[in-house]
């Protein structure tokens, strides 16, 4: 508990608005400064909140007047981490401001500047001769990366300074200084999927025949909104926020909403379905108004009938392009005030979901923090599917159990077999954790973990769905599956005494969403080591396939296996999309590629450039890469070496076991057990200057388009796999690595494991980025997993209990859900949750031994 309470504590101080003394001028603006001869007052008059005995800053009218404030940060007022390579949070400023008199005329500005020590990194202007004077209005920064003005507090700053500068013919009054960290907001709507319902009175009001459908084909949650017979509507009005957090005036607002049209009754071909965006009046000011002007449209999309097809989900988003800024008002005090409509005109039935609103770029089909693991379907076991390898010889161990299997020595310790791993064999000795259990190749440097479920299959459906139910149960929105491509699906299957995993997996974990009505999304990471070497060079007998010898042919079998998947699984209902386009990751995009005419190279940005157009173009569905490396950048943001900043749509480091935060300096070391001693703050910095550091700044750099990812993980051990047998390279000061070992600080006991993950939550929650990767589920070869893992002594309590609910001993709760209960306290808290349930993963893990009277898999 103590552990949840502190990540509460952190994620509170961290996007709460900035400390600003004086602020409001309440302190007579002693610790603002203005230039000599100023004639900038403070003076007492009623402010926004219309008290009388109120402070303001008055701008004489007829000259060039400014004063600024200097902001500490790091010190109280803005809290940044405490390393010098912090992440540069990005900063969002307002103030209020009212024209007390009449005299302004075109080229006339009012303008907020914020500079990190003397670089400007945001700035608000606005002319006053286009603004109703009498009512007090928000002015509040703008950004253009472009020419430096990011909005991040740049590397080791002093402080921020906001300006306040009036070059008018009339006067101004200022007032409250705002400042937090930025986000694109999104508008909160009540009941936004529309689980509550809706009735007269309720948060949506309703015109025409209108229902709620309480079924599993939900795009999110269990409900949607069902428009049916002829012209039928819905509508919210948006209730008032605070200010620089909800509607303000001059910000372009966007919408968007999932929408299915049902083939029964046939659909009008002429009907079309709208979401709109109006600014209303209130009720008093629209009763002197004429129907028509009592309400303007701000934005809309509109989708046909005929062309959204029958019983799929179309995204619809409202054109950017034409949309209307929200309007200054003239009255005291008002806000914008505005009405969401979802509409359907024409015959036909329509059901929409998950609509959401927000200024531009704050809106695109999924939660607004979204959390997704990384799923590994590399798993066989000879007993789920009886064919021919049941039967195959011992040198084909690797068909028969796959990844559970490793008989290949570490690189530095060639000659030895201790390192063996054959599922066929029991591990020996008195563990709990292990012992009676098969030996697969999972390795721990100082513990014997090993799966709850024991050495599954990964196309096995009651695993498949077990994972699937406790993920979202978690928190996760999404797993995303590592795929290998379909040619090397049907390489697999091919090839004599061999069947392929991966593509059954997919398909598999795509029916149990279905058949649950679950709304877990899935995305597919493609994984490029099949084309880089180039699997069909040598094809079994009997089978053929066109050989990837050429950068060119890789790059066609690419896009084919990525065409492949678009036209399988685009409109599946369980596939991620982010704008309504498919969700796509890449793993190691900058990877070398053997080929013959030359020596290993790399894809470029205009190869990817190439694969991705020729996807969109042969299957007439978007897609967005997500790539697992981001470009290496100087501490002032500038771009080095950023060669597909012009292709990925999102963007994550993958690089989980550096040496900074490795428990052993080289393979000796391991051998011996002489462990570095890792500090919190060592993994601190790990995250903040490269995990989530680099694809902080990538995304920074221009966050209205790109999309950058945290990544969160629970540690690392390829002891299991002999590092893979490959050398791993060197430490500063040691020998050759071999494996790599990354687990929780020495500070951190007694349980260093989930205080890593926990390290690695805040950090995420701090960067300000919306998006977390977890690697993984379930890679069990190098140990990153949040899977359930074995205990004999809770497995036993648990099938004891058949009629109740067990309550094992905690040391063996903690060992067998420990990293999932922690990662459920951590997303929970990353997407601003004050409450998450652990009994129900304690619930769905003992309804599944007890269903099974144990594990299903030894």
């Amino acid at each position: 508990m103590l552990a949840l309470v502190t990540t509460l504590i952190a994620f509170q101080a961290t996007h709460a608005p900035f400390t600003i003394p004086d602020a409001d001028f309440e302190q007579g603006g002693v610790l603002w400064q203005s230039p000599p001869g100023s004639s900038v007052t403070f003076e007492t008059r009623p402010g926004p909140g219309n008290t009388a005995a109120n402070r303001v800053a008055r701008f004489p009218a007829g000259e060039p007047q400014a004063i600024w404030r200097t902001i500490a940060v790091g010190a109280g007022e803005i809290d940044t981490p405490p390393s010098a390579a912090h992440l540069g949070m990005k900063v969002k400023f307002g103030i209020w401001f009212r024209l007390a008199s009449n005299g302004f005329s075109s080229g006339d500005s009012i303008t907020l500047r914020v500079r990190s020590d003397s670089a400007e990194i945001a700035r608000g202007s606005i002319d006053p001769a286009a603004v109703p004077s009498g009512p007090w209005h928000l002015l509040t920064v703008d950004y253009d990366p472009s020419v430096g003005r990011d909005g991040c507090i740049r590397h080791a700053t002093n402080g921020l300074s906001a300006f306040v500068e009036v070059d008018a013919g009339g006067e101004v009054w200022f007032d409250d200084l705002r400042g937090q960290p930025f986000e694109y907001e999104r508008w909160a709507l009540d009941n936004e999927s529309f689980e509550e319902g809706v009735t007269p009175g309720a948060a949506w009001s309703i015109e025409g025949t209108v229902t709620i459908e309480t079924t599993d084909a939900a795009y999110y949650g269990k409900q949607s909104v069902r428009l049916a017979g002829g012209n039928a509507s819905v509508t919210q009005v948006l209730a008032a926020q605070v200010p620089l957090a909800g509607p303000q005036a001059g910000e372009l607002p966007e919408a968007g909403a999932w929408v299915r049209i049902l083939s029964d009754p046939m659909p009008d071909p002429d009907g079309e379905v709208r979401l709109r965006i109006f600014h209303a009046w209130d009720q008093r000011r629209a009763s002197t108004l004429a129907p028509s002007t009592r309400r303007t449209l701000l934005a809309e999309a509109v989708l046909s009938l005929a062309a959204a097809g029958t019983q799929r989900w179309n995204y619809i988003e409202t054109d950017a392009a034409t949309a209307q800024p929200l309007p200054y008002l003239r009255s005291h005090m008002r806000r914008p005030r505005l009405e969401l409509v979802l509409e359907k005109r024409g015959r036909g039935t329509a059901q929409f979901d998950f609509p959401q609103i927000g200024e531009r770029h704050a809106v695109d089909g999924n939660p607004k923090r979204f959390v997704y693991a990384n799923y590994v379907a590399r798993f066989r076991n000879p007993d789920f599917a009886f064919d021919a390898l049941v039967d195959a010889p011992n040198n084909e161990l690797g068909k028969r159990w796959r990844n559970w299997y490793w008989g290949n020595p570490p690189a530095c310790d060639p000659g030895s077999f201790v390192w063996l791993h054959d599922p066929r064999s029991l591990r020996a000795g008195s563990d709990p954790h292990d012992a009676g259990r098969r030996d697969l190749a999972v390795a721990s440097w100082d513990t014997r973990p090993l799966p709850l479920l024991g050495a599954y299959d990964s196309r096995d459906p009651l695993i498949v769905d077990f994972h699937a139910r406790l993920a979202r149960t978690c928190g996760l929105d999404a797993l995303m599956f590592g795929w290998y491509g379909q040619k090397a699906v049907e390489l697999d299957q091919c090839a004599p005494r061999n069947q392929s995993v991966n593509g059954p997996a997919l398909d598999e974990l795509y029916g149990s969403i279905e058949a649950r009505g679950c709304d877990l999304k899935v995305a597919t990471k493609m994984n490029l080591l099949r084309h880089a070497n180039n699997a069909w060079a040598n094809p079994p007998p009997g089978c053929e396939f066109d050989s990837e010898h050429t950068l060119e042919l890789k790059r066609e079998g690419i896009r084919d296996d990525l065409i492949w998947l678009a036209e399988s699984y685009y409109w599946e209902r369980a596939t991620l999309k982010r704008d309504g386009k498919m969700v796509i990751g890449v793993f190691d995009p900058e990877r070398s590629f053997s080929v013959s005419d030359g020596p290993p190279t790399q894809m470029s940005e205009a190869d990817w450039l190439w694969i991705k157009e020729g996807v969109e173009s042969a299957t007439g569905h978007g897609i967005q890469l997500l790539f697992d490396q981001a470009p290496l950048l100087s501490t002032s943001l500038e771009t080095v070496g950023d060669w597909f900043a012009g292709i990925a749509d999102g963007s994550a480091v993958w690089r989980l076991a550096p040496c900074e935060v490795c428990r052993f300096s080289d393979f000796e070391a391991f051998q011996n057990g002489v462990a570095n001693t890792i500090e919190p703050i060592d993994i601190q910095d790990h995250f903040r200057t490269t995990i989530i550091g680099r694809p902080y700044r990538w995304w920074r750099m221009d966050d209205a388009r790109r999309l950058g990812i945290a990544i969160v993980y629970p540690g690392y051990d390829d002891s299991g796999v002999s590092g893979w047998s490959n050398p791993n390279g060197t430490c500063a000061g040691g020998g050759t690595r071999c494996t790599r070992v990354v687990s929780g600080a020495a500070a951190c006991a007694p349980a260093p494991e989930t205080c890593y993950l926990e390290l690695a939550f805040e950090e995420a929650e701090r960067s300000g980025m919306d998006w977390i990767q977890i690697p993984t589920w379930n890679d069990w070869n190098e140990m990153t997993v949040l899977e359930p893992r074995y205990c004999a002594g809770y497995v036993q309590a648990v099938v004891a209990n058949l009629s109740s609910v067990a309550h094992p001993a905690d040391e063996d709760r903690a060992w067998v859900l420990g990293r999932l209960l922690r990662a459920q306290a951590g997303i929970a808290s990353f997407k601003r949750r004050s409450s998450f349930q652990p009994a129900a993963i304690d619930a769905i893990v003992q309804e599944f031994l007890r269903m099974n009277a144990g594990t299903p898999y030894d």
